[in-house]
């Protein structure tokens, strides 16, 4: 859907007075009872966008986003057949990397769940697997985002060495430390990840400093009760750089169809932003419903 936010304050973000133009592009894991998924793509109006994606996957920050792919080959192919570039000449594992427009890292990681019927399009069975706050003190940012945010660890993946592997643009070989944590129930995974090799340099270990950055901006959490987790952030003692709010609990308003809501911005160790919203509670109806009858599957 998209949503149109009239110019306002946002001083969660540091902006006096900005508006932008978004989508809210759902993933389709809500309508099938699980956690809904969405990713915001937005466009400021003002303050106008700066600067550029970071340049390299393991940038400290949010570099990429993950969506799973059940053909690496299909993905391949689809991709040829729409003129989009890999990031990377060889494809390892399965893993298939690109940019989109603006050079946002995207990443296709083959999980195949069955067999894909021949000539079909992978996007049909593509949902958002994870995106990754790279950062710089992999045993800090666990005890954050699992012991503070009380995510509970999904998966872990730590290879002893650098092996070969098509995560983006850079380099061939990597090597990381990473810790994919998600809400109760499952879905969306958030993909802590250190990374070794490629070894850190000064100029990739500072996340975005501007909220309108090019890239991808923050990750938000939807809360049932936004004045107890303020007082929670309030209270908390400092991890690194967070996780006390950078601005007020305040309300946004991000135009129709989404409206109005009450939102805090504050930050990982690193840095990054991060983003709770509260959740409007849906309303029991007392009137029938007309029954949806989605479409048949292919052969069914």
């Amino acid at each position: 859907m998209r949503n149109q936010a009239p110019a306002q304050r946002f001083a969660g973000l540091g902006i006096a007075r900005g508006q932008f133009d978004g989508y809210l592009m759902d993933d389709g894991t809500g309508g099938a009872g699980g956690p809904p998924t969405q990713i915001h793509l937005v466009r400021w109006m003002t303050p106008a966008p700066v600067g550029q994606p970071y340049p390299v996957f393991w940038h400290v920050g949010l570099a990429k986003i993950a969506f799973t792919t059940p053909s690496a080959k299909a993905k391949l192919a689809q991709l040829a057949s729409l003129g989009i570039h890999t990031t990377n000449r060889l494809i390892y594992r399965g893993y298939t990397s690109i940019q989109d427009p603006d050079g946002v890292v995207i990443s296709f990681p083959g999980s195949p769940t069955a067999e894909l019927p021949a000539g079909e399009d992978p996007r049909r069975y593509e949902r958002l697997l994870h995106t990754n706050p790279s950062v710089r003190d992999i045993e800090r940012s666990m005890r954050f985002y699992g012991e503070f945010m009380g995510l509970d660890l999904a998966i872990e993946n730590v290879p002893c060495e650098p092996i070969a592997s098509s995560q983006g643009p850079g380099s061939d070989l990597v090597q990381w430390d990473s810790h994919l944590y998600t809400a109760r129930g499952g879905g969306f995974l958030v993909d802590a990840s250190q990374f070794h090799y490629p070894p850190p340099t000064k100029g990739t270990l500072t996340p975005y400093v501007e909220p309108t950055n090019l890239g991808i901006a923050r990750i938000g959490f939807e809360v049932d009760d936004i004045d107890a987790a303020y007082e929670i952030l309030v209270r908390a003692r400092p991890i690194g750089k967070g996780p006390a709010p950078v601005g007020p609990l305040e309300e946004w308003d991000y135009g129709p169809p989404r409206g109005v809501r009450r939102v805090v911005v504050f930050r990982d160790p690193d840095g990054i932003r991060l983003e709770l919203t509260e959740k409007i509670p849906v309303t029991p109806t007392d009137t029938c419903t007309q029954p949806v009858n989605p479409p048949p599957l292919p052969g069914v």
